[in-house]
């Protein structure tokens, strides 16, 4: 038996914030899209985030992975400039986890071969 899409979704991000040792921002906009198989198998999340980092750079966060609806681990992508510019290079992966009413979730990631 082959897996099959039960339903997508797009949903809008209107807000959020980033705080960490890497990066504080303020995001103000963007898109999540996301196709979940019958079993629940969340594949092919994408998330696209923008807005400014508390040095006033503005931001572009991609992200995308596979999970459970429940917690998916992702790839995060970051197009930034000023002091954050290292961010650009840098292999972030992380895991995502939503609140009981998924209005909002809890990101943690982690620099993968990261010296500093």
């Amino acid at each position: 038996m082959t897996d099959t899409y039960a339903y997508e979704t797009v949903q809008a991000i209107n807000s959020g914030a980033f705080s960490g040792p890497g990066l504080n921002a303020t995001v103000t906009g963007g898109l999540s899209f996301a196709s979940t198989l019958n079993n629940g198998t969340v594949q092919g999340a994408f998330d696209t985030l923008y807005g400014m980092t508390s040095s006033n750079e503005p931001f572009l966060v991609q992200v995308s992975g596979i999970g459970e609806l429940n917690q998916q681990a992702v790839r995060i992508t970051i197009e930034v400039g000023g002091k954050e510019r290292r961010l650009a290079d840098e292999f972030l992966l992380a895991t995502i986890k939503p609140n009981a009413d998924r209005t909002s979730v809890t990101v943690s990631a982690y620099f993968v071969g990261h010296d500093n």
